[in-house]
């Protein structure tokens, strides 16, 4: 696992969600796409105006900072 984030800056771990969480992250990053007040935080790269970044989603909606102690990451770095 490490060789794969050394070479590739990411890992890929499958299922590390539930369908369940990944639903709720998916409302999570939609509530943040909606709110007028994070308007300035989303990044377009392109004259389609499709966001393609939320800047500091972490502070935006607490399931992201949950996802970042989720049990299944926690194996992998413990």
């Amino acid at each position: 696992m490490n060789k794969q984030f050394e070479t590739d800056g990411f890992l890929h771990i499958k299922q590390a969600f539930s369908p369940e969480e990944v639903e709720n992250l998916i409302r999570a990053t939609e509530s943040i796409l909606e709110n007028d007040d994070y308007k300035k935080d989303l990044l377009s790269i392109d004259a389609t105006g499709h966001t393609h970044k939320i800047l500091y989603p972490l502070g935006k909606h607490p399931l992201f900072l949950q996802s970042l102690v989720h049990p299944s990451l926690l194996d992998i770095l413990l």
